[in-house]
């Protein structure tokens, strides 16, 4: 079988698995002990699993649907390097699968002999010390970000640097090797540290003299939220002309409603050839389509077998993992006693 390879790193601060190193180096040897193909490695670094919008995953997915396709396989090291999210998990599995392409995790065991260790990769641990330097040398942000791309160093996602990268480095504990676990559970459940838990990059006092540095040159300044639209399809839908999204507005003091091409809003009459949609009976033709075509008795069946499947994916990866835990625990209490 052609296969695809597809790695991932995070830059959440609970996200402690193998670097794309380790992952890209695994899935060789894995297809080259099962006779695969390697067709292409896809590779997404600094980008979070619980969004698909991963420019490397999305260029491999366009390749899977296309008619000549180049790989019949995806492999990845964990199922959580491909999506965290359930939802994307058994949407894109089920596209997949329509196209004839399967995705194998080639690990999913976590007992005492198997965890996962970060290591070390010399070239980019030497982009973090000279970013640390730069904060002592007074530089900002966009400052570090601009003197790091004039020099020519490639940026995580291989792309530019920017400020909110340089920012996520500077206040991740990781580079003092802590592991810091459950940040932004939704649980409430106690914060989890490890010290020591791999060799550090940084110093512990250099990193916390650089984040207060960081932190007291920053302005005050809150992020922007998305604001709640009661327009159902405000944002979604783009215009066939010029290419901006539709928004909603209203007329009249609210009697009237409806959606309005972006060019047209902003830059008034003859901007753009769109018209204004009346906002019920658009999204009620809208609403009519998707009962018609997507929500049908064959698809729902479909989703609720993808659904189980997931679902008993996940609790073997549970049970392999509790039974990594018990093991450990076995070993802790028979050493104590």
């Amino acid at each position: 079988m052609k296969a695809a390879l597809y790695a991932r790193v995070s830059s959440e601060r609970q996200d402690v698995d193998l670097s794309i190193t380790a992952q890209l180096k695994a899935l060789r040897e894995y297809a080259a002990r099962n006779g695969h193909e390697i067709a292409k490695e896809y590779v997404d670094e600094a980008e979070s699993g619980k969004t698909t919008a991963r420019p490397a995953f999305r260029e491999m997915i366009a390749a899977a649907r296309r008619s000549q396709k180049t790989f019949e396989i995806i492999l990845v090291w964990k199922y959580s390097r491909f999506a965290r999210s359930r939802e994307d998990s058994i949407v894109f599995k089920t596209m997949l699968r329509k196209n004839g392409v399967k995705v194998v995790s080639i690990k999913v065991k976590d007992g005492i002999k198997d965890r996962p260790k970060l290591e070390i990769e010399p070239n980019q641990a030497q982009i973090i010390t000279h970013i640390f330097k730069l904060v002592f040398e007074g530089k900002g942000a966009q400052e570090i970000a601009k003197q790091i791309n004039s020099e020519g160093v490639l940026g995580p996602r291989r792309k530019g640097w920017t400020k909110t990268t340089i920012r996520k480095i500077i206040s991740n504990e990781v580079y003092t090797g802590t592991m810091v676990w459950g940040v932004n559970n939704v649980h409430n459940l106690p914060v989890i540290r490890v010290e020591n838990a791999w060799p550090a990059i940084v110093e512990k006092k250099t990193f916390d003299h650089a984040r207060s540095l960081t932190k007291s040159r920053a302005p005050d300044i809150m992020h922007p939220r998305r604001v709640v639209s009661s327009y159902l399809l405000s944002g979604l839908v783009k215009c066939a002309h010029c290419g901006k999204t539709f928004v909603g507005g209203g007329a009249k003091s609210g009697k009237f409603s409806y959606y309005v091409c972006c060019t047209l809003l902003k830059k008034g009459a003859g901007s753009c050839p769109a018209h204004r949609l009346n906002s019920k009976r658009f999204e009620n033709a809208v609403i009519k389509k998707i009962k018609e075509q997507v929500l049908t008795i064959e698809n729902l069946t479909r989703l609720v077998q993808m659904v189980n499947e997931e679902m008993s994916e996940m609790a073997s990866g549970w049970r392999q993992r509790l039974d990594g835990i018990i093991a450990e625990t076995n070993d802790v209490e028979h050493r104590l006693e």
